[in-house]
């Protein structure tokens, strides 16, 4: 669900960086490239102020959330920016870098996409296998630990400054990121829960349970079933249980683990009406009393998942005021940092 919400806050509330097809994405400062990692070949896709794409700045790698969402999406009259967000709130200073999901090409057209903007197989019909068989927290990790020193020796790159920013998911990733690299100087999380996915689908359960608990039970069973590795366990088609296995076991690792390993500065955003505010908001006392300065929070009141203002019964109302709220309040953070 949030995955659509946030599909439809790109169709409905686009930024003036979407335009006629007749203009390529390369037009307004996007750039494709390839790297390796091991032996698979990785899509970074560069966003620039349009005419200092090889002017030396630093860079913020944004890590997004989870499916296997095209980082680029066509139409036949437009193409829509990554994030929810304007770029040129950070691309007069940065370049900001994305890597597309293992086995998603970085630029699709939306008729190639299912209802929710996900990339399926074209023979299969389901997320694509190469995809299955990486998406887990390590490989994450990993391969951008190595596109980040891929980065850092490209010469339009000031490695002074190299910025990690994650969403949701991707702040999951961010956070064991900074343990593993070197290269990092600045963390951002954004809307992640940093006791791991299955807290924050409890915690959205509650509100729904009758006298016997039944939907935060069968949460429960779920995740019991998946740590035994039960063949009772239901798992999306295509998956293997041991794909599932590898998937949720490292997205339920606490990542307050890895933000207490720490010690650049870090900025912690999150809407108080998320389901991972309660998450946060013990992390921050946390850092308080482990007296931990290097770790900024800020909170959105009213806002949820997606910085959006919620209706009457909860549900987000899509548009792209409250990102480029967020995303100017992270670049007033970097800019004192």
């Amino acid at each position: 669900m949030r995955s659509l919400i946030i599909l439809l806050a790109f169709l409905l509330f686009v930024s003036a960086e979407a335009t006629a097809q007749k203009y390529k994405p390369e037009d307004y400062g996007y750039r494709f490239l390839k790297t390796l990692y091991k032996k698979d070949t990785v899509d970074v896709v560069v966003v620039s102020k349009k005419g200092d794409e090889l002017k030396k700045k630093p860079v913020i790698l944004i890590e997004k959330g989870s499916l296997p969402i095209p980082l680029v999406t066509l139409t036949d009259t437009a193409f829509y920016p990554i994030m929810p967000f304007r770029n040129k709130i950070f691309t007069d200073d940065y370049h900001l870098v994305f890597i597309s999901k293992p086995g998603v090409p970085a630029k699709v057209h939306y008729s190639k996409l299912s209802r929710r903007g996900e990339y399926n197989d074209p023979k299969t019909g389901l997320f694509p296998a190469y995809y299955q068989e990486r998406n887990h927290i390590d490989y994450y990790v990993n391969r951008d630990a190595q596109v980040l020193k891929f980065l850092k020796k490209q010469p339009w790159v000031d490695n002074r400054k190299m910025v990690i920013a994650g969403h949701s998911e991707g702040g999951h990733i961010v956070a064991k990121l900074a343990t593993v690299s070197k290269d990092v100087t600045h963390v951002i999380s954004s809307s992640e829960n940093p006791f791991g996915q299955m807290a924050t689908i409890i915690h959205s359960c509650r509100p729904y349970d009758d006298s016997t608990k039944t939907y935060t039970n069968e949460t429960f069973d779920h995740w019991e079933k998946l740590m035994n590795k039960s063949s009772q366990l239901q798992i999306p088609p295509g998956y293997t249980l041991e794909q599932q296995y590898k998937y949720e076991y490292g997205f339920n690792l606490p990542a307050f683990d890895n933000f207490q390993k720490i010690k650049v500065p870090v900025l912690v955003t999150y809407g108080t009406k998320d389901h991972c505010a309660p998450y946060n908001d013990y992390m921050r006392i946390a850092m308080i009393r482990d007296k931990k300065k290097n770790f900024t929070f800020k909170d959105y009141p009213g806002l949820e998942h997606n910085y959006f203002k919620v209706d009457a019964k909860g549900e987000g109302i899509p548009d792209n005021v409250g990102w480029n709220n967020t995303a100017q309040d992270w670049k007033t953070w970097l800019d004192k940092n």
